[in-house]
């Protein structure tokens, strides 16, 4: 096998995505949500 070799890339964050781990979770109480919910189901609040 070859030696892998670490590129540019490796370790930055993917700038097309740069809060998609906050899209998943409610805003107030930081429970998962799914995509299409317009409300926490733990909490209530607001989502879209």
């Amino acid at each position: 096998m070859g030696d892998a070799k670490p590129t540019a890339e490796y370790g930055k964050a993917n700038p097309a995505t740069p809060n998609a781990s906050k899209a998943n979770a409610c805003p107030k109480c930081g429970a998962k949500i799914d995509p299409g919910d317009n409300f926490c189901t733990n909490c209530g609040q607001k989502i879209q």
